[in-house]
């Protein structure tokens, strides 16, 4: 029945990451002894499904997991959500076929809840542009469901050669529920194909292709008195753009996709410096670009947007006895810019709308930079776990953004560093174990909130750009304001029989913000965390 059940699971995932909202955006909490094995393994740190075929896990490896989380408090970004819950269920498998082919697959359900809720219509807060209320009166409940379904397999084809394949699909749908109220779908899609060589005992290299196709429709309404007019910022970046009253035209007048797709290439390096030292390395280049409308010569496209990825990733790992040091590194580069389209509807003598261009101008150049620099002790044993998991992870975010509503502009620039200290401890007692998880860290940024400006002087008749000023301090402080985090966590692991381990977690985490004008100064957040090993 067990291996049944690994059938089902990787060939189902074999057959067919959603970038959410924060509130969203919480990944699966992972029994430990299955993290911490793969998190051992160097080439998991990369995006090369061949590389599959030279993992030393376990022959079956899963998980299957029921998680709640609820978080409570004042500090939170502006697309967050004072009060949220989130509950889902997750499974995640690794599975040797046999000596020449592992299988990958995992699957998932996920539920959120946020009242009083603002900001962003979009899923993605990277989005090219936001669509956001004109005014804070507004405010509403919001609930997003994900359903996320994964597989990849890795084969050795030849001795010295493996090839491997992947996809990873997302759908969701996201709602508000209160006028101006919008329903989303969104479908993502990212597929990889990858071959790793072994060229001989030390060095393989590998070589892979990425396809991500994701396509969010956004549709606006209202329910309730239909006297009310609403008014939407079409925000452009840094919260400043166009004033659009809800109505037959414009950006919120329709259902109307927001549109991206990149294809890229990755490069992978894993070196044997030793029999008990290894490093693993990636890098990747990718080129996103899209649109928001339909792409048809009947409907309008309001905007379309191109851009560069690039970056690294790399993982040092050291063993000696019954201690493993790993040292986690990346950083990446994204750059973003958005086009306004400039157009006029035209019907013809057969009554058909045709869109006319007559070109387009540039509202949106935004660089981002992302960093992370991460150190991991595994010591001992405690039964299938480490007795000792201590480390520290550090991390950098820094945004650049240029908004340009001719003939004036904001610009903004921001930077976020963090350091969290980390360490556990597992107990075995009778036939479980006990473990505690004690985090503490600290955080802060700096940067501009503003520079607003004029590339020539506007005409007598021109409005200046709309902007949500209040939104705009509030996600400034959210990265930046100094913030100091202290967690704890208490599982416990039954090993029912030798094929089947029950465990139960329980976690807190209390973040406190200083210097903050916008947003509030605490932040409560607890976990429940119900699942089974096998």
């Amino acid at each position: 029945m067990r291996k049944k059940f690994h059938y089902l699971l990787l060939g189902i995932g074999g057959a067919y990451s959603l970038t959410c909202s924060d509130i969203y955006a919480a990944e699966p909490h992972q029994l430990a002894d299955f993290a911490t094995s793969v998190h051992q393994e160097t080439t998991t740190a990369g995006h090369n499904p061949a590389f599959l075929t030279v993992l030393s896990l376990p022959a079956h490896l899963s998980y299957l997991q029921v998680s709640a989380h609820i978080g409570q408090g004042s500090f939170y970004n502006y697309q967050q959500s004072k009060h949220h819950t989130q509950g889902g269920i997750h499974t995640e498998s690794y599975y040797r076929l046999n000596r020449n082919i592992t299988l990958y697959g995992a699957m998932g359900y996920l539920q959120s809840k946020g009242k009083d809720m603002e900001g962003t219509a979009f899923i993605n807060p990277s989005a090219p542009f936001h669509i956001v209320e004109a005014n804070s009166s507004n405010k509403g409940d919001k609930k997003m469901e994900t359903y996320h379904l994964q597989g990849g397999i890795g084969w050795k084809a030849l001795p010295q050669l493996s090839i491997g394949a992947s996809i990873d699909y997302t759908a969701a749908n996201y709602a508000k529920y209160k006028d101006l109220r919008h329903k989303n779908t969104l479908m993502d899609m990212q597929v990889a194909a990858g071959i790793n060589w072994q060229i001989n005992q030390a060095w393989a290299v590998g070589l892979s292709y990425h396809y991500h196709r994701n396509n969010e429709a956004v549709e606006f309404a209202t329910y309730g008195n239909k006297d009310i007019q609403y008014y939407s910022l079409i925000s452009y970046g840094n919260f400043y753009g166009l004033k659009e009253a809800f109505g037959e035209s414009g950006y919120t007048a329709s259902r109307t996709p927001l549109f991206t797709e990149w294809h890229g290439l990755s490069l992978q390096g894993l070196w044997h410096l030793s029999p008990r030292l290894q490093w693993f390395s990636e890098v990747f280049f990718h080129s996103p670009k899209g649109r928001f409308g339909k792409g048809t010569s009947t409907s309008v496209t309001f905007t379309t947007h191109e851009g560069t990825d690039k970056g690294y990733n790399g993982r040092l790992s050291y063993r000696k006895g019954n201690c493993t040091h790993i040292i986690d590194g990346g950083i990446s580069c994204h750059n973003l810019k958005n086009y306004e389209n400039s157009y006029k509807e035209s019907t013809d003598e057969s009554n058909v709308t045709q869109i006319i261009y007559y070109g387009s101008n540039e509202v949106m150049d935004r660089k981002e930079w992302k960093g992370k620099l991460d150190y991991t002790l595994y010591a001992g044993r405690a039964g299938r776990n480490p007795k000792w998991i201590t480390g520290i992870r550090t991390s950098f975010y820094a945004r650049n953004t240029t908004t340009s509503v001719y003939p004036y502009y904001r610009k903004q620039d921001l930077h976020q560093i963090e350091a969290i200290a980390h360490a556990a401890r597992s107990i075995p007692h009778r036939k479980g174990v006990y473990t505690l998880r004690l985090q503490a860290g600290y955080g802060t940024g700096g940067g501009t909130l503003k520079e607003d400006g004029l590339y020539t002087t506007p005409g007598s008749n021109q409005q200046a750009p709309f902007s949500r000023e209040d939104l705009l301090l509030q996600e400034f402080e959210y990265y930046t304001a100094p913030r100091s985090l202290a967690g704890t966590a208490l599982r416990y692991e039954y090993a029912w029989s030798e094929k089947l381990e029950l465990y139960g977690e329980v976690s807190y985490q209390y973040t406190r913000a200083y210097r903050t004008t916008q947003t509030g100064t605490d932040r409560h957040d607890i976990g429940l965390h119900i699942g089974c090993r096998f």
